[in-house]
């Protein structure tokens, strides 16, 4: 295959990373075309991470939004770690934000996810324009129904752009994007494992007049955003492993677990 431009061939490289091997494979990029270097890393989605704020004990995501160096700001002390004696800090207004969404999300958490490590920052971009972030990793150790072992992560991202457009009237630019990583327990010595992600983009309109109103429009989209990813989740990756875990109790006896995932997309095709 050839491509008409550098970019256009990364992207297509790491579309077909898996996404725990995005990020080293993101640095092999770069390092093999430096003039790639920030399109990759503004645009390429890598598993979140997390750290502890050692005042409360409380786990925190670390990305590019908390970031100050080698430290990262938590959300809950907003004291950086590593400690930062002079890090970024952001405006009284976008603090207040910040702290009501970590305490409003939690909602949001338990109903999509269960459980998890979620972080909401905030940021300015200009006089008129602010960001805010919402992140959940969350880590998944289950039992299918037939008690087959099941692990892996999930890692949402959500980013908004809040731009005044006129007196308490906003344009809200909701970029979003999810990971996905299961690994499936066989009877064959390997595990079934089937990755991917997906990701959105939506925009609206609309007044608020103070924190809470902000919050609100910003929730609504979030919540709209994440409902039509987990139904793609459960149509694509769910039923997808369902059927290629299907083959394990038929014919396959001495296949292997890649084998089997050739097997059902192979069929599929046939469809």
């Amino acid at each position: 295959m050839s491509y008409s431009d550098p970019s256009e061939a990364a992207y297509d490289l790491l579309r077909h990373v898996p996404p725990k091997d995005i990020e080293p494979r993101m640095y092999d990029v770069i390092r093999l075309n430096e003039d790639l270097t920030e399109d990759i890393l503004s645009t390429t989605d890598i598993p979140l991470q997390t750290a502890i704020d050692p005042t409360n004990s409380q786990h925190y995501i670390k990305c590019d939004y908390n970031r100050d160096g080698d430290s990262y700001r938590s959300p809950y002390s907003n004291k950086y770690y590593p400690p930062l004696d002079d890090g970024l800090e952001i405006p009284d207004e976008l603090r207040k934000i910040e702290q009501l969404a970590q305490t409003g999300f939690r909602t949001y958490l338990r109903q999509y996810f269960g459980s998890g490590v979620l972080s909401v920052y905030c940021w300015p971009v200009d006089d008129r324009i602010f960001g805010v972030g919402v992140f959940v990793k969350k880590e998944l150790e289950d039992r299918l129904r037939d008690s087959t072992p099941v692990r892996g992560s999930i890692n949402c991202t959500d980013v908004i752009e809040v731009s005044s457009i006129g007196k308490n009237r906003f344009k809200y630019t909701l970029v979003s994007s999810i990971l996905l990583e299961l690994e499936v327990d066989t009877n064959m010595g390997e595990p079934l494992k089937l990755s991917g992600g997906c990701s959105d983009r939506r925009e609206q309109t609309g007044n608020a007049a103070s924190p809470k109103e902000h919050l609100v429009t910003v929730g609504t989209m979030i919540e709209d955003c994440t409902s039509s990813f987990m139904e793609k989740v459960r149509q694509i990756y769910v039923g997808k492993m369902k059927e290629i875990l299907s083959y394990t109790k038929g014919s396959a006896a001495g296949a292997t677990a890649q084998d089997l995932m050739r097997m059902a997309f192979h069929e599929a095709q046939k469809q």
